[in-house]
């Protein structure tokens, strides 16, 4: 993509809002800029025409973006030249500033000299960038691909039963043969076979008499389709969907789950429920977030992996009556511990925890009517952990999601919790650790993640519970 120079003036700041969403060296508040001996300075975030204090020079704002145009966060931008032509001769691959995208993929510079200069972005092709004193050029990257025809379609839910009499919502996503996935396309709704379930224009099936049928949606030539089987009494309901947690558990909660599972219900016609235990304190919380005053009584309110196995393993009194209270009450079954379990501080414990979490499958395979979603630990902050530790908890998080856990356990599922709130696996003194952008103190060692953080996992709990029930 060629740059474009925008002209500064009032209508730059208000196209050019200032999202201040700070990362460790590269600025992204009021007073976070990362100044270099040059006098530049980086931001996590787009800049405006305020930002150019020095005399002379301008500035660069810019988004980072994949092929599906989404943005890429935490990714670094180095601005590797800049100023006249001979300036740059002399420093052709050395950085002057480097930048770190916030979660929209934005980035900027600050108080770069007049002439060109030359960006690079992890993935990308350098970019050659004039900059002109006074004013804010805009380069981006990534996002430049045009989607394709549809390629092919996927029907979701792949596999759904009902009885006879009862409706199904189906819905459909075409991709084009990159994988990008296509928006607006209309889909034409058929069933193979009608006399067993008929389907409407808008996706709903409806069971008609007792036998399997496949829910085709199609666009043009390609088609895709789901299995439903349609029997004749009301299969095992799976509309509960619960979650044991503490403290964590509860700020994500916060973050909107409730409400993007009412959402879903009204835009599909489901009637999925969302209920949760906390503390045993605070005992159980209903569909409509009211606490209904009954606890389960979590033994010793312990939810680390030796007290969740003890939930689900244990042959104690204590242990049998928590457990058997939430397999006759809920459907689909989500926990996980807080972040303090993240601690792993070698290989004995991660094969404990892997040891317990493989005994806590057989028992979820004997309760084939459930759905188990075994969520991995949330990070540390990096000021409360260290290398190794950090390393322990991603590897325990990616077996917990590999096929070595879940291979042939079809009612077990992984949230991988971890891979959303921590920064990645690269080699950095940071990989690991809780994202800095989800830090509630950048000063302290507090681990709870902060709003933005719970505002970014709540949906994609939300759907993936719904997603195991169906």
């Amino acid at each position: 993509m060629h740059p474009r120079v925008l002209t500064a003036g009032p209508h730059l700041a208000a196209a050019l809002t200032a999202i201040l969403l700070g990362c460790p060296g590269c600025g992204g508040g009021s007073g976070d800029d990362n100044p270099t001996p040059a006098g530049i300075a980086a931001y996590s975030r787009l800049v405006t025409d305020a930002d150019i204090e020095a005399e002379g020079t301008g500035a660069i704002a810019g988004t980072v973006r994949d092929a599906a145009g989404d943005p890429r966060s935490s990714v670094t931008v180095s601005l590797l030249s800049a100023g006249t032509q001979s300036q740059a001769a002399v420093r052709p691959a050395a950085a002057l500033s480097s930048a770190r995208t916030n979660a929209q993929g934005q980035y900027g510079f600050a108080n770069v000299p007049a002439g060109n200069c030359r960006l690079r972005c992890t993935g990308e092709a350098d970019q050659t960038v004039p900059i002109e004193a006074g004013q804010v050029a805009q380069a981006d990257f990534g996002g430049n691909e045009e989607p394709g025809p549809v390629h092919a379609i996927t029907v979701w839910p792949l596999v759904a039963t009902i009885a006879v009499g009862g409706t199904r919502s189906f819905t459909a996503a075409a991709t084009d043969a990159e994988g990008n996935e296509l928006p607006d396309v209309a889909f034409d709704w058929s069933s193979s076979a009608p006399g067993v379930a008929t389907v409407d224009g808008s996706g709903v099936a409806r069971g008609v008499a007792e036998g399997e049928a496949r829910i085709q949606a199609a666009a043009g030539s390609v088609q895709g389709g789901a299995t439903l089987h349609v029997e004749a009494e009301t299969p095992t309901d799976l509309t509960n969907l619960f979650f044991l947690h503490h403290s964590t558990g509860q700020g994500i909660i916060g973050g909107g789950v409730r409400e993007a599972v009412a959402a879903y219900d009204g835009a599909h016609g489901t009637h999925f429920e969302f209920w949760d235990h906390g503390y045993n304190g605070d005992g159980l919380t209903d569909a409509a977030g009211n606490a209904t005053g009954i606890s389960y009584d979590i033994p010793d309110d312990n939810t680390d992996p030796d007290g969740l196995y003890r939930l689900w393993c244990g042959t104690d009194a204590e242990a049998a009556a928590a457990r058997n209270a939430i397999l006759e009450h809920h459907g689909v079954i989500a926990f996980k511990s807080c972040f303090p379990a993240s601690a792993i501080a070698d290989a004995a414990t991660l094969h404990q925890y892997q040891d317990w979490y493989l005994a806590m499958r057989s028992v979820f395979d004997e309760h084939q009517d459930h759905v188990f979603v075994v969520m991995s630990t949330p990070p540390l902050h990096r000021h409360a952990t260290n290398r190794t530790e950090a390393t322990n908890a991603r590897a325990f998080a990616n077996w917990l999601k590999s096929s070595a856990y879940l291979s042939g356990y079809p009612n077990v599922r992984c949230f991988d919790l971890f891979g959303l709130l921590a920064e990645p696996d690269d080699g950095t003194a940071t990989a690991n650790m809780l994202r800095y952008e989800y830090e509630g103190d950048h000063n302290g060692d507090d681990s709870h993640p902060n709003a933005l953080a719970n505002e970014t996992v709540a949906p994609l709990l939300a759907e993936a519970l719904i997603e195991a029930a169906q």
